[in-house]
This record gives C-alpha cells, sequence and structure tokens, in this order.
C-alpha cells in the first residue's frame, strides 16, 4: 500500500537530526513518520496494557489495522470477493501527502478534548504515560490559561499498589 515506508530507517534519520540540534516541531517530519506507522508492514508497534495487576506487552501492526478498515471499506462499496479486495489492496498505493488529513483529525481531536475539561493522555499504552489539561487562570492573570503536565511511571504505580 504505502510506497518506500520503513518507520526505523525514518526514526533513525529523525534521531540523527535531533542529535544535531535540530529539535524543532515538523509537520511534515512528523506526517511522514504517521505514514510509515500505517504503511510499513514490517513495523509492529508495542502496547502496554493492564490485566488483572500485570503490566502486559502486546504487539500491534496499525498496516495490519489499516488494511482491515480498507477491507471493509471496500466490501461496503460492493467488492464482495475476498481475493478482489485484496488484489485492490495489494496494488493501491498512497503517500505521506495522502494521510496528513489524520494528523489534522488528531490534533483537531486532542484540542476538543482538552477544551471540554477532560485530561489528555498522550502515550496511553507505553510505560510512561504523558498526560496534560487546560488550566484556567484566575487572579492577576485571569482569563488566560496554561496547561498543567503529569508523567506516570506504569510499572512504579503498579508496584506500589501492590505493596498495599
Amino acid at each position: 500500500m504505502g510506497k518506500n515506508a520503513n518507520v526505523n530507517d525514518l526514526v533513525k534519520r529523525l534521531t540523527k537530526e535531533g542529535s544535531e540540534g535540530i529539535k524543532r516541531f515538523s509537520k511534515s517530519d512528523y506526517r511522514d513518520l504517521v505514514f510509515a506507522v500505517l504503511a510499513d508492514e514490517d513495523f509492529k508497534a508495542k502496547k502496554y496494557l493492564l490485566r488483572k495487576d500485570e503490566i502486559v506487552e502486546e504487539e500491534v501492526s496499525y498496516n495490519a489495522a489499516m488494511r482491515k478498515f480498507m477491507d471493509k471499506l471496500l466490501k461496503h462499496a460492493g467488492l464482495s470477493d475476498p481475493s478482489e479486495r485484496q488484489t485492490v489492496l495489494d496494488t493501491f498505493e498512497y503517500s505521506p501527502k495522502d494521510v496528513e488529513w489524520i494528523c489534522d483529525a488528531v490534533d483537531e481531536a486532542m484540542t476538543l478534548y482538552v477544551d471540554a475539561g477532560k485530561s489528555m493522555k498522550v502515550f496511553r499504552d507505553k510505560m510512561h504515560i504523558l498526560g496534560y489539561s487546560k488550566m484556567i487562570r484566575t487572579g492577576k492573570h485571569a482569563g488566560k490559561f496554561g496547561y498543567k503536565k503529569t508523567v506516570v511511571d506504569r510499572a512504579a504505580d503498579l508496584a506500589k499498589k501492590k505493596k498495599k
């Protein structure tokens, strides 16, 4: 589906740039990384889920999830033959520019979620969760807002709970 998408190569390039002092956010780099995560058939992300007071590591393929979604879309569009849908998926090509809207939609959803007064968890299924919430200022800064950051170490939290 996605042509020349390799998450590991892209992360190496971004890491090299970061070590050379290029640390600013780049929308195109982020878009390219989202594209690679969706298109790289070999890339497996690690998720850490809490099950019965144990942290369980699970691998997930976002490429497989994307293919499953697109297969469902093709089936709904009238392609009932599974081999025909498979052929369409195998020959379909898209580029990083085609997934830019996904990045924008996630950014918008995060903004709306926090503006609704909810706490956003940025790395939900990782070992360290970054959370932030919007704070409306009072006093001499009334009317202005800021963000409160929290970091949770899931392994440490679980160890504390087990000691109790």
